[in-house]
């Protein structure tokens, strides 16, 4: 079950990165990733961080937040992503 939650949590990253792009490419400069050309994203070896639901619902509306709550207690991703 957490492998299950853990690729979805990795599938939501990835839309993240891919709205970040779209939503940010008119801003001269921009690189998806940074801000601002400084990295914010490190390799911890081993180590996991769990991301904040702020992190993981950054570029939803904030009453579709709660719909997106299930990734954390391992049950079914429910079928509203806008």
């Amino acid at each position: 079950m957490m492998a299950e939650r853990d690729r979805q949590l990795l599938r939501i990253m990835k839309r993240n990165r891919e709205l970040e792009e779209e939503v940010m490419k008119d801003v001269p400069g921009w690189k998806t990733g940074t801000w601002y050309g400084e990295p914010i994203y490190f390799t911890l070896g081993d180590n996991w961080i769990e991301p904040l639901s702020l992190e993981i619902n950054a570029h939803l509306k904030e009453k579709d937040h709660p719909y997106n709550y299930y990734w954390r207690l391992n049950t079914a991703w429910p079928r509203r992503w806008t």
